[in-house]
């Protein structure tokens, strides 16, 4: 969005594990996640049953954060799609093909490890696709990190930043 809105201040971009929700012009799990492991909507109901309110003791500016994430996902990000393309900067998505941190043992009647699994594959190949889509984008994805690089693979966040600012 900063980017969007004010061009002019952004040399490059370096994405950590972002979610691939604002690259997507669909939101369809049924079809993208759930049917190709031969999963259903009442397997997608189980899960959307699951969702909890915010934690209490939750501070404030995260369940903010999060509301609002989720309108805008709701509104499938309209504020993201009305924005001009990106200026020709140099991009880096690094991407966790992990699934460790992600939550494998749900109590849902299939496969959770499998569906991770299948979420990630799509949503790795949605954030590889908005890199390749870019004139100066490059795509990372690792092995060796779930959803926190940043703790995992310090070194890999350096280098990103470091190859955008070559690149500039």
């Amino acid at each position: 969005m900063f980017a969007g809105v004010y061009p002019d201040e952004v040399a490059g971009l370096v994405f950590v594990d972002p979610t691939p929700d604002f690259t997507q012009t669909s939101a369809d799990d049924l079809t993208d996640i759930f049917a190709p492991i031969g999963l259903g909507q009442k397997e997608r109901d189980e899960m959307r049953a699951l969702e909890k309110p915010p934690n209490p003791a939750t501070p404030r500016p995260i369940v903010a954060e999060s509301a609002m994430a989720s309108a805008m996902a709701a509104a499938g990000f309209r504020e993201v799609q009305a924005l001009p393309p990106l200026r020709d900067i140099p991009v880096v998505v690094l991407a966790g093909d992990s699934d460790r941190e992600w939550p494998t043992s749900m109590p849902v009647s299939f496969d959770m490890h499998r569906w991770v699994r299948q979420w990630l594959n799509v949503r790795n190949a949605s954030l590889r696709r908005f890199a390749a889509g870019l004139a100066r984008g490059t795509f990372v994805e690792t092995t060796k990190s779930s959803h926190q690089i940043q703790s995992s693979e310090p070194g890999l966040i350096a280098w990103a930043i470091e190859r955008v600012l070559r690149q500039r």
